[in-house]
């Protein structure tokens, strides 16, 4: 009401962007059945979520409610129903007429949540099938348009940018606002290139980006301009340990659930900005143990130019299969010294994850005869032996990671370099090779990098 009081929409933004949403008004549309259609209104709880209702006609001359809401499931998935609940009664008994269900988070392998689904429905009545309905959370929606009303009207206050953007976070994750998330994005994607130098801004803009990579609510068709935006973050709030948390981890969501294009736009934006430092400040000795992990998934995706591995005595990648733009890059930042430094924080909490993408990162370098000199200088074959028996005293037969690319990474660092397989062999780690096909001895994976490994410091392979 107030669009033009900068306080006032401040205040409003600040205090929409704490808040959990909690629908009251849904409104279901393009149901064949006529009489569904329409605005349900919240009318307490059935299994712990809301259930909303409508009052209307049934066979033209009877006054009913139809009934919004969540069934138990007894013993399978969750579902919901609009249904024809009969005065005093509860919903999910025999006496109701259901008329449509839809699945729940949980049926479609998702988070469950409090709200319906917006689409999915089905007839659940016996004869042809008919048109099912959609739903629009008319709260959240109205919330939507508010904020981007209030963020356009005011684009050089900060504050009013920054709370907006968390608001919009929160809302459209929670994927209420199928509508409005085009613009939604397009606000948050403003708002982080007109506040570039703004701290709490870029903080809320890179969280709610985070948020909706999590959710899966991707940017496909803004990858690239998204990444440049994140990177810009990052560069322009370098000691900024949260907002570079916050990137890396929308990195390592968006190379997860993305595709080799997701992949190729990340790297490219990444060698156009010359930006693989940023990427390597997640390996800082403040840094928290999930962001070094999340750093070192990043770097091992950058760095292979395939998918998967493929060498046929290894499984490994080779030269020709392993960016040499982003190797480069990386070595001439001394990141091979960072990555050995990463793993011998034994403090970390999530130290096998670390020490699995380190040794993973370690083995993708040491594809050719300096970089093996380099990464041994860097201390690199202390800290794989000292992994590998850490994970062999450990006991576990279940983890074949750790033993499956320490192999691997011994394999890469001992070929070719006989100073190399010396060291190794004096420090016990043909001992050590031997010995890790039996943490898992069904794994072929396993045997083959161990049996190439051996070879190796055998000089059998020469």
């Amino acid at each position: 009401v107030d669009a033009g009081n900068d306080t006032a929409q401040l205040l409003g933004c600040y205090f929409l962007s704490r808040t959990k949403f909690e629908c009251n008004r849904v409104l279901v549309q393009n149901a064949e059945i006529a009489a569904v259609n329409g605005e349900y209104v919240r009318s307490g709880t059935h299994d712990g979520v809301g259930k909303y209702i409508k009052r209307g006609r049934w066979d033209d001359n009877l006054d009913v409610s139809y009934t919004l809401y969540r069934c138990p499931g007894l013993g399978i998935a969750k579902k919901w129903y609009i249904s024809i609940v009969h005065a005093g009664e509860n919903p999910g008994t025999a006496s109701d007429i259901d008329l449509y269900s839809g699945p729940s988070g949980e049926a479609n392998g998702e988070e469950e949540t409090d709200s319906p689904p917006l689409s999915g429905w089905r007839y659940e009545k016996s004869g042809p099938t008919i048109s099912p309905p959609t739903i629009v959370m008319k709260d959240s929606e109205t919330v939507v348009k508010v904020v981007l009303t209030s963020m356009k009207a005011h684009p050089e206050n900060a504050r009013i940018q920054g709370f907006g953007a968390r608001c919009l976070a929160s809302v459209v994750t929670q994927k209420s606002c199928v509508p409005t998330q085009a613009l939604a994005r397009t606000a948050v994607l403003h708002t982080m290139k007109h506040n570039p130098v703004d701290r709490v801004v870029q903080a809320a803009c890179t969280f709610t980006i985070y948020s909706w990579f999590s959710d899966k609510i991707m940017f496909f068709s803004r990858t690239r301009e998204t990444v440049k935006l994140l990177l810009q973050a990052m560069k322009n709030h370098e000691e900024d340990d949260a907002i570079r948390t916050t990137c890396i981890g929308c990195f390592r969501v968006l190379l997860a659930d993305g595709g080799d294009i997701e992949r190729d736009t990340l790297k490219g934006c990444i060698l156009e900005a010359r930006s693989i430092h940023l990427v390597l400040g997640g390996l800082g000795k403040e840094v928290e143990s999930s962001t070094k992990s999340n750093t070192l998934t990043v770097i091992a995706n950058l760095i292979s130019d395939v998918d998967g591995v493929e060498d046929e005595a290894a499984g490994l990648v080779d030269e020709d299969a392993v960016d040499r733009r982003v190797v480069s890059d990386l070595m001439s930042r001394s990141g091979h010294e960072l990555i050995v430094k990463a793993m011998n924080d034994e403090e970390t909490e999530e130290y096998e994850q670390v020490q699995r993408d380190g040794l993973k990162v370690l083995t993708y370098l040491a594809t050719n005869r300096a970089r093996q000199t380099s990464i041994t200088d860097a201390g690199g074959i202390d800290v794989i032996l000292r992994t590998m028996r850490d994970d062999d005293e450990d006991g576990c037969d279940d983890k074949a990671d750790i033993p499956l690319w320490g192999c691997r990474a011994i394999l890469r660092l001992a070929r070719g370099n006989l100073h190399n397989i010396q060291l190794i062999n004096s420090a016990g780690g043909g001992r050590l090779v031997v010995t890790a096909p039996l943490r898992k001895p069904k794994s072929c994976e396993l045997r083959e990098a161990a049996v190439a490994a051996i070879d190796v410091l055998t000089g059998a392979d020469v």
